[in-house]
């Protein structure tokens, strides 16, 4: 990762999802807080620069993948992922401008899980960090 000259970084605030299914397919995490908002608009154009997932406790078994996506759409440039390396977090940067959004585009995360993932009495919390 290389940071720009006078780049500012923020930390988004956080989607989560409780309880989380197995066999999921890229389904919209919502904002903390929230039961129905699943994305934020961003008031400036900028880069996704890192993700990060955490649960609630290990995970026993499968993979469950958290994703950036912009106005709906799955990046799959950046992941996060917890499997039997990373049972309870996971975080991911990558270099500025491999994933960039405009003003006024909407910034959501969307989660995938291996079909027999467990528990599922896990909660997870995940975040972006993005680059201005």
């Amino acid at each position: 990762y290389v940071a720009m000259t006078g780049a500012i970084g923020q930390v988004t605030p956080c989607w989560n999802q409780n309880n989380i299914a197995s066999n999921q397919s890229s389904v919209a995490l919502t904002l903390l807080g929230s039961t129905a908002m699943t994305e934020i608009v961003m008031a400036a154009p900028g880069d996704i620069v890192g993700i990060s997932v955490a649960a609630s406790g290990a995970r026993s078994d499968g993979s469950l993948t958290v994703r950036a996506s912009i106005n709906g759409v799955e990046s799959t440039v950046l992941s996060a992922v917890l499997n039997a390396t990373n049972t309870q977090r996971a975080e991911t940067i990558i270099q500025h401008s491999r994933i960039s959004f405009l003003e006024g585009q909407r910034v959501g995360m969307r989660i995938t899980t291996s079909l027999g993932f467990a528990p599922e009495t896990l909660n997870v919390t995940s975040n972006l960090f993005i680059l201005f």
